[in-house]
């Protein structure tokens, strides 16, 4: 058994993002394109440490609500990266404040 540590520096994307109004004040989403990571992955009992980089492609769905007239929720799941063993994936709930 290996314990190690994975950091994650910064990941950056460029993607098309289509949506669909449902009405109401709901929108559904989807999001596809290309995802350049940094990662370094580091061994908690030894001194390994491996530092790799790299591009992937990225998608995700998600779905937005108007919660009131100033503000929207956004909940949504994105792979941001799966490459060479290492994979991040992540939820996010954001809430957005509107300008009238």
């Amino acid at each position: 058994s290996f314990a190690y540590e994975l950091t994650v520096p910064y990941i950056l994307g460029v993607y098309y993002k289509p949506e669909i109004h449902l009405g109401a004040g709901i929108d559904l989403f989807a999001r596809v394109g290309i995802t350049h990571a940094s990662a370094e992955v580091k061994g908690t009992n030894s001194s390994v440490k491996v530092e790799s980089s790299g591009n992937s492609l990225g998608y995700g769905l998600g779905m937005s609500m108007l919660s009131t007239k100033t503000t929207k929720v956004t909940l949504d799941y994105t792979s941001y990266y799966n490459r060479s063993g290492v994979a991040i994936n992540g939820f996010s709930l954001t809430n957005t404040f509107l300008f009238p």
